[in-house]
């Protein structure tokens, strides 16, 4: 029995209508280093189904391990969530309920991802400042998306470009 889970993360891939294709390199590549991939919100750009298809296609195409996916406020912009929730449900996907973003604005105390202590952070939020994603000594460094997927693999800054083919 193994001991060790591997958890890959990523969040804010903003999938959109030319986004097709461009997360099977990163899929694949996770499928080999992780157990579990978690998709933290921000996963479509707007929302709609259209977006949740392509998203559904890249997952069902390229990732060969089990997902857990939260939503994020993108995700629920066009008023279609439900839609979106079916879309990766039938991908495989096992959806959280009841989450929101509380983490990346700091929320309370007892927030899931929320940093409470003095911590080190990478994300593709788009702004940043002391407190942002909780306590005021926790660094937090902001970039691109893919740069944080493939930093989530290797737990420390990495650039991205090798996991794309």
């Amino acid at each position: 029995m193994r001991e060790t889970l591997r958890i890959g993360a990523v969040a804010d891939i903003h999938v959109k209508k030319s986004s097709a294709g461009t997360l099977q390199p990163l899929f694949s590549k996770v499928s080999e280093e992780a157990d579990i991939l978690l998709l933290c919100g921000d996963l479509t750009d707007f929302g709609t189904p259209e977006e949740g298809k392509i998203l559904a296609k890249e997952i069902t195409t390229s990732l060969r391990i089990p997902s857990l996916a939260v939503l994020g406020n993108h995700d629920c912009e066009s008023g279609r969530e439900a839609e979106l929730i079916d879309i990766l449900t039938d991908a495989g996907v096992q959806m959280t309920e009841n989450a929101g973003c509380a983490a990346c604005l700091g929320g309370p105390v007892d927030t899931f991802g929320r940093m409470n202590s003095p911590m080190k952070c990478i994300s593709a939020t788009n702004r940043n400042f002391p407190g942002r994603m909780g306590h005021k000594e926790s660094q937090v460094f902001l970039a691109s998306p893919l740069t944080v997927a493939a930093s989530a693999l290797t737990g420390h800054i990495t650039d991205p470009r090798e996991y794309l083919s």
